[in-house]
């Protein structure tokens, strides 16, 4: 079951952000710096690096449109794709959505709206929702179809959740309330037990706990990310004793009391989240460390895990991280690693991603889109169309916006008659370069890596449909030629 966690100040899911989102936040030119020894070399784009077979390449498919009245949100089920819109809730259907309800629209400090859902539909499955008031945002678990809500810091203040597991026929849910800290409850379907350890069932010290610590609700582990196997080991991923290293806490099948189980992760744990496996497995993943952690009855191992990735979901035991530019799947396999089983035109900055049956669907400025087979943009020595992508700018810019800066960098490219800067629609709006000849292409690269160092441009073989050409000299749109 997808856990989600996108009430906190980082968010689990990705940032809406655009390379170029308005006039005003163009990418600043910067003269080339001095070489030195100890700096890092560019990264090379995992396009090249990957030595199988290159996975199919997708591109973004609009679907559903004109169902939309708001910013849409995915969230990733058992068995369905749940849809949020503003404080509506829905699934995804072979016509569009079929909505299901509306959550409660106020929670008395401001309008509710939809952060995530998840769980088995129809007769166990849930919803979760907050006030977009910062400082009261209320956040709230209501299991469905039916159940009483379950508020964490009701009053307003610092609250939060950490993660959701369905155990059998039961929703537990982690979080944290300002009023008795940390906790674990029984929200949905039927009631359950489950005892974590006390500080002093641990032996952790008084000088490891903060005063807050050691008030009601405080746990020998604090929860920073929950999940159960399918086989029905409920596990809490946290820090032992507030200062200590990562621990399992570990619920065995059928068992109130809980045993600890040593991982070899160290550090933050804060940015993880937890997903089943088959059978008594289920994996952890760091979308901050960018590392996967293996349970499997009682025994844990790191999984090597692709350094781009950026979130995570799972369904039918196959593990999905989504990067850049690229999909990977993990399977359930004891001895599987991540391989990329789908490309990204281009890299792009996605707000969620589900999958459901062969399909893949994303969200990007709020609009749902299918992942649907494209011709590959990988660069080789038959391409005709070198194309350097550059970055994506939002809907809202002016039409003929002529990117200032972005033309005065390109006009000092000692090759600048053999390039043309160009906006075009695919997904969104977009900004690129086409290139004469990859030799060309290939030294822009070395030059763009130097003089926009905060950009990640992507040499790609790839012709825009009906683009925008801007002068490099006036700013002003080229007309097309005929």
């Amino acid at each position: 079951m997808q856990q989600h966690r996108q009430w906190l100040a980082v968010g689990l899911t990705l940032v809406a952000c655009s390379r170029e989102p308005s006039p005003a936040p163009e990418p600043d030119p910067t003269p080339p710096p001095e070489p030195s020894a100890s700096a890092t070399p560019p990264v090379k784009s995992s396009r090249t690096t990957e030595a199988r077979q290159p996975p199919s390449t997708y591109a973004l498919t609009p679907r559903h449109a004109e169902q939309l009245r708001e910013r849409i949100g995915i969230y990733q089920g058992e068995n369905t794709v749940f849809v949020g819109m503003g404080a509506r809730l829905g699934k995804l259907s072979e016509d569009g959505f079929d909505w299901l309800r509306y959550i409660p629209k106020d929670s008395g400090f401001g309008p509710n709206e939809i952060t995530g859902a998840g769980g088995r539909y129809p007769d166990l499955y849930y919803v979760t929702y907050q006030s977009p008031i910062a400082r009261a945002p209320t956040p709230t678990f209501l299991p469905l179809p039916k159940g009483a809500p379950s508020v964490f810091s009701p009053g307003g203040g610092a609250g939060f959740m950490l993660g959701v597991a369905r155990l059998q026929d039961t929703l537990l849910v982690a979080g944290y309330s300002n009023t008795v800290g940390r906790i674990l409850v029984s929200a949905g379907g039927k009631p359950l037990v489950r005892k974590q350890k006390l500080p002093q069932d641990a032996g952790c010290r008084g000088d490891e706990l903060t005063p807050a610590s050691s008030g009601a609700g405080r746990h020998a582990v604090e929860t920073n990310a929950l999940g159960a196997t399918p086989h029905g080991t409920l596990v809490s991923l946290g820090v032992l004793c507030n200062k200590r290293s990562p621990i399992l806490e570990v619920w065995e099948v059928g068992q109130s009391e809980s045993k600890f189980v040593d991982v070899p992760w160290r550090g933050d744990v804060n940015y993880t989240l937890a997903f089943p496996a088959t059978d008594d497995a289920l994996w952890f993943v760091d979308t901050k460390g960018k590392r996967i952690l293996r349970y499997d009855a009682g025994k844990v191992s790191d999984v090597p895990a692709p350094k781009d990735f950026r979130t995570a979901i799972a369904e039918s035991g196959v593990l999905y991280l989504l990067g850049p530019s690229a999909i990977y799947a993990l399977t359930s396999s004891p001895s599987a690693t991540p391989v990329p089983v789908g490309e990204l035109r281009w890299p792009m900055r996605l707000q969620g991603l589900a999958h459901l049956g062969k399909t893949f669907w994303v969200v990007k400025e709020g609009r749902l889109y299918e992942l649907t087979p494209s011709g590959p943009t990988r660069i080789d020595a038959g391409c005709k169309h070198p194309f350097v992508y550059l970055y994506s700018v939002t809907r809202d810019a002016p039409k003929a916006y002529s990117f200032p800066k972005t033309r005065g960098v390109l006009r000092k490219f000692e090759a600048a008659k053999a390039i043309k800067l160009q906006e075009f629609e695919a997904a969104g709006r977009n900004v690129g370069i086409a290139v004469a000849d990859r030799a060309t292409a290939e030294r822009l690269m070395e030059y763009l890596r130097k003089s926009m160092p905060k950009e990640d441009p992507e040499l790609i073989c790839y012709m825009p449909p009906e683009p925008r050409e801007v002068d490099l000299t006036s700013g002003a749109t080229i007309p097309p030629r005929q």
